[in-house]
């Protein structure tokens, strides 16, 4: 299990480690910037090979991230690198721990050129690799005058740029762009990934994210899982065996549940086809794909091990069904009177696409209830918050603020959000998670369709929405991942993240 911290989370761990363990802050301090020469030489990062001659360039600020860097120029100097290191900002600003790490760097003989105007910003010569150290974890404001200017010459550089903790101008929350953020090669991260690293645009400015350990107490993460919306979860590739579910030797195909889908369009069979191939990839025993009489012949030759059949006809849903609705339905009289015929049996179900957008054109957001799963991505999502003319919320608020958005969703509708962007968050009325697998060649047509049938193939073995939906996401990330190490990022097709699920499903063994 990963956690995954805000910068309010962030705060609140040195806070604890600081006043009620009573370690000293510049200790901390240290121990970040050793963490970080530690990590540096590894193959993951350049290899020492790469950086054998080059020479860095420290830029600080005066808060404690610009201390860290200055620590860290220290230790680099002390085993015999070319440093050069400036400050930008106003020396006299310098918080205490910054203050004491440059009287030492000064009193070994390293000279510390001071940026306190933008005219002087055209003063810094950069060597072979940036160490970004000005703004940390506590920036909520827009980057501007000289600090935006001294980014602009960092980003302009073209240089190899590592950024310490999060690359300054990012909201360490949201993964927002403050005005303008430093583009980083690789951050290494202290204690724990901070959220907004991987949440809104911060995957695109903070190039490999290396988490370091800097040892912090357990306790202090303990004592901080007990605050609100401060800590979050991810699982990774060493929880699946655990969580997946377990096959009995002696089970039929009735053990794994008989799935039931309704899903494609007069002129969307696709979505039919994905998401109902991709729960049969994830083991259920049995799918009864239910759609449009147009499709019929096409998915009875895709998928012969399905019962597949026209939505007009007369079908029963039950309360202790397991349903998959919505891929490629449309948004029509006949797919809004299928949806709520769903909804009112108050069976378990998972609710995909068009599912989600006839939700929202009706205004049938209070008949979810906590046996629902919902998918949406984020123009979706705006289409619920927005549905009944009510102008909520726009796109761009939902990325700077998807942690809060699913949260909010999911508490006031008593449902499980899988709200989808670049990374996805789940979360029920109880706890949240961040999506930790997934890479940007799955955003294109179907990928949503197989997450969907996933999920739908998770819910009906585990009876259980929020470790489905958590186990789901990951499961489908990391199958796009296996794939795109494969046939690459550009080449990656919803199709090929289902045949990558065999290669998920082996790690359990």
């Amino acid at each position: 299990m990963e956690y995954i911290l805000t910068a309010d989370g962030s705060k609140k761990i040195d806070s604890y480690c600081i006043e009620n363990l009573k370690i000293p802050s510049a200790v901390l301090m240290e121990r970040a910037a050793y963490s970080v020469y530690e990590k540096l030489f590894v193959k993951e990062c350049m290899g020492a090979d790469n950086f054998k001659n080059a020479s860095f360039t420290f830029i600080a600020g005066v808060g404690n991230n610009g201390g860290d860097a200055l620590c860290l120029a220290r230790i680099m100097f002390q085993k015999k690198f070319n440093v050069n290191v400036y400050i930008a900002g106003d020396m006299n600003k310098l918080s205490t721990d910054n203050k004491l790490q440059a009287e030492i760097l000064e009193n070994i003989g390293v000279k510390i050129e001071n940026i306190d105007t933008e005219e002087k910003v055209t003063d810094i010569k950069f060597g072979n690799v940036i160490v970004d150290g000005i703004f940390g974890i506590s920036l909520n404001r827009e980057v501007k005058g000289l600090y935006k200017k001294v980014i602009e010459k960092i980003n302009e550089s073209k240089k190899y740029v590592i950024a310490l903790d999060v690359p300054s101008g990012l909201n360490a929350t949201s993964g927002s762009v403050c005005g303008e953020s430093v583009k980083a090669d690789i951050t290494f991260t202290f204690g724990y990934i901070k959220s907004g690293l991987i949440l809104c645009k911060g995957k695109d400015y903070s190039g490999k994210i290396i988490k370091t350990d800097i040892g912090f107490d357990k306790k202090a993460l303990d004592n901080l899982i007990l605050t609100e919306n401060t800590v979050y979860m991810g699982i990774t590739k060493d929880d699946l065996k655990n969580k997946l579910p377990k096959r009995l030797e002696t089970g039929n195909k009735g053990s794994y549940g008989k799935l039931k889908i309704i899903a494609g369009s007069e002129k969307m069979s696709g979505a039919a086809y994905l998401s109902s191939f991709a729960a049969m990839k994830s083991g259920i025993g049995m799918a009864y794909v239910y759609t449009h009489k147009n499709n019929l012949s096409i998915l009875k030759t895709l998928i012969p091990e399905g019962i597949i059949d026209d939505y007009e006809n007369e079908f029963e849903i039950n309360e202790s069904d397991v349903v998959l609705i919505g891929p490629g339905l449309s948004v029509n009289e006949k797919s809004k009177e299928l949806v709520e015929k769903v909804l009112d049996k108050k069976c378990f179900a998972v609710i995909d696409a068009d599912g989600i957008n006839i939700i929202a054109k009706y205004n049938l957001q209070k008949k979810l209830h906590e046996k629902t799963v919902i998918t949406p991505h984020i123009k979706e999502m705006e289409r619920l918050k927005n549905s009944g003319n009510k102008n909520e919320k726009n796109v761009e608020y939902i990325r700077e603020n998807i942690l809060k958005v699913a949260i909010e969703f999911a508490k006031e509708y008593n449902c499980v959000v899988v709200l989808k962007d670049s990374t996805t968050v789940i979360s029920d009325r109880d706890s949240t998670y961040i999506n930790l697998s997934g890479n940007s060649g799955m955003a294109s047509a179907g990928s949503g369709d197989v997450l969907a049938g996933i999920l739908g193939a998770m819910l009906i073995q585990t009876l259980d929405v929020k470790n489905a939906a958590v186990l789901s996401a990951f499961i489908h990330g990391l199958a796009g991942d296996l794939k795109a190490m494969e046939l690459s990022k550009e080449s990656l097709m919803a199709s090929d993240i289902i045949y990558g699920l065999s290669d998920v499903f082996k790690i359990k063994k």
